[in-house]
């Protein structure tokens, strides 16, 4: 039975075998024909490349996908049909590369088309992309505060974050240039009174990671000024012809509020170390501001109650 099919089968191709062949030749010629006139071929420009790093520290640092320019053939009606957001284009990194611009080739076997659409041409046969590594690195958080404490508190030392280092990540490149990461600013506000404590948000650059993104803001504060009222005081007479303060020539008495630092205030003598006076020129009658004096040059005068005083040198003692 087999030897039969054979034989039938030999006989078959040896009958008539030029007009067999002349109808192959022919087909395959109509079909090169069809193929070639009857198909089509248009351009697909902004076909986006996607491109594959080698490995998990290597990263793609371009702000946009690399687009490339195709010629495809095919029927009218898949052309129609085909935008090039759906072709797909994808390169792949195969080593490790130092950071910088890199060139990657285009061939066909990074596309895919539909099964009915062939590549005619590849117009944009490289593609250029910036690439770099992923790195980490210890820097400094540093504190930004904006001090508006009253005249009577100041900061006992520099405010500061705490921790005070983060590590961080992101492109070597760009991690190169950080050598410290700021705080959103600390109000601190001039009702503040004593030490306290806030949590503010650290300022990441773009594209950069790190292990926490807040810290503790640390803010103490000493006394700079405090104020006293002092008790009730005789008023001198400076007689500027002498320069000095004759003790012996009192004109009135008055009181003074007065202003220092806590300490000084403190150790302040309101019986030597504090003097009320007027100064009187030339033995000239009338109303004269009360001025006030202290050994301390840290403690200063508010005001005195009252002002001035009436005096008249003729009315000496």
């Amino acid at each position: 039975m087999l030897k039969r099919l054979k034989e039938k089968s030999l006989k078959f191709f040896k009958e008539d075998f030029n007009r067999k062949v002349i109808s192959v030749f022919f087909a395959c010629l109509i079909w090169f024909f069809v193929n070639q006139y009857i198909s089509e071929v248009e351009t697909f420009k902004n076909v986006k490349v996607d491109v594959q790093t080698y490995n998990e520290s290597q990263i793609i640092t371009s702000a946009y996908k690399p687009e490339i320019t195709l010629i495809i053939r095919g029927p009218r009606k898949s052309l129609n049909a085909l935008e090039s957001k759906d072709i797909q284009v994808t390169v792949s990194i195969t080593e490790e590369k130092k950071p910088g611009i890199t060139e990657l080739r285009i061939t066909p076997a990074n596309i895919k088309l539909p099964p009915d659409l062939v590549i005619e041409s590849i117009t944009t046969k490289a593609i250029n992309v910036d690439i770099d590594v992923i790195e980490e690195k210890e820097v400094d958080v540093r504190l930004r505060y904006d001090n508006r404490l009253s005249e009577r508190y100041t900061l006992l030392r520099d405010p500061y974050p705490k921790p005070n280092r983060a590590l961080i990540q992101g492109p070597s490149r760009q991690i190169s240039k950080i050598s410290y990461l700021d705080t959103r600013t600390v109000d601190i506000p001039p009702s503040q009174t004593s030490d306290f404590r806030k949590t503010t948000r650290i300022i990441m650059p773009p594209g950069v990671k790190m292990n926490y993104d807040t810290v503790m803001a640390i803010i103490e504060l000493k006394k700079r000024l405090d104020y006293k009222s002092l008790p009730i005081q005789q008023v001198y007479v400076l007689n500027s012809s002498e320069g000095k303060i004759p003790m012996s020539n009192v004109a009135g008495k008055a009181f003074a509020y007065i202003s220092g630092p806590p300490a000084a205030l403190e150790k302040l003598n309101t019986d030597i170390d504090v003097k009320l006076f007027i100064e009187v020129k030339n033995n000239t009658n009338g109303e004269f501001p009360i001025r006030f004096w202290c050994s301390d040059p840290s403690i200063k005068k508010i005001n005195i109650t009252p002002p001035s005083i009436t005096f008249s040198p003729a009315g000496e003692k």
